[in-house]
């Protein structure tokens, strides 16, 4: 009897255990935030999100690009919950339109001049880039923080008429790191996170000292899906263990 008991009351089970599915589906799917972040951020994003993960329990969907592209996604009314720029004019200028919360600072980068191909180790990036014989990969200048402020850099050294005719454009730093790596170009000015990652440490880069160092600011957008949520990572990225993290990959 108690067998066919079990039998019986096994479909009772089944349609019990899918209504609670169900029922959990639409809370399952409000723990995931969807993090839009300049691209030099990809590293420390990517071990945070996991380790965000792994302590909160909530999901996060991450979409790199250029600042300049993100942000225009996010005035054209891109779903994001939280925007991670590479400058502190964006963030405030969709503050200024009402588009999302007071903004704060999670980091400040820093450029660097990067090779695949080894050069003299006692040369600055002056001298290495001034006995160059090929192509200089350098951000969109209008649309990637680390690519305006190498060019400005440029611009006061009255380094950039004589470069400007090796100079390739990327969309984003992520991209430009990919023509230096690829060999596209012998030189790229990357972020120095870059520069630490795996993928860097096989080439060589040099500081550049009279760049000032690049502020990084983030805001939750006010459409976010979960504020509360959205609020919790801004301040878990505020905290001290997240900037240990963060201060590894090359950041101040």
């Amino acid at each position: 009897m108690a067998s066919k008991q079990a039998v019986k009351s096994s479909p009772f089970l089944a349609v019990a255990l899918l209504v609670a599915i169900l029922c959990a589906a639409p809370s399952l799917a409000a723990e995931n935030l969807f993090i839009a972040a300049a691209a030099n951020f990809i590293r420390p994003l990517e071990e945070l999100a996991k380790m965000y993960r792994e302590e909160q329990g909530v999901r996060t969907t991450l979409s790199f690009g250029s600042s300049g592209k993100l942000y225009a996604q996010i005035l054209q009314g891109a779903p994001y919950d939280i925007f991670l720029s590479a400058d502190k004019e964006r963030p405030f200028l969709l503050y200024g339109k009402g588009l999302c919360e007071p903004p704060f600072q999670y980091s400040a980068g820093q450029v660097v001049l990067w090779s695949r191909y080894h050069h003299s180790a006692d040369s600055s990036w002056q001298d290495i880039i001034s006995e160059q014989v090929g192509k200089i990969a350098i951000s969109n200048p209008e649309t990637a923080p680390y690519g305006k402020v190498p060019r400005q850099t440029l611009h006061q050294l009255k380094l950039l008429k004589e470069l400007q005719p090796y100079l390739v454009y990327g969309q984003s730093v992520g991209q430009t790191f990919l023509f230096a790596q690829s060999g596209a170009a012998e030189f790229g000015f990357i972020a120095l996170s870059q520069a630490l990652s795996q993928e860097g440490q096989k080439g060589q880069y040099w500081p550049i000292p009279e760049s000032p160092p690049i502020e990084q600011w983030g805001c939750v957008i006010v459409h976010a899906k979960n504020q509360n949520l959205s609020q919790n990572f801004q301040s878990y990225l505020t905290e001290e263990p997240a900037q240990n993290i963060i201060r590894r990959h090359g950041y101040l």
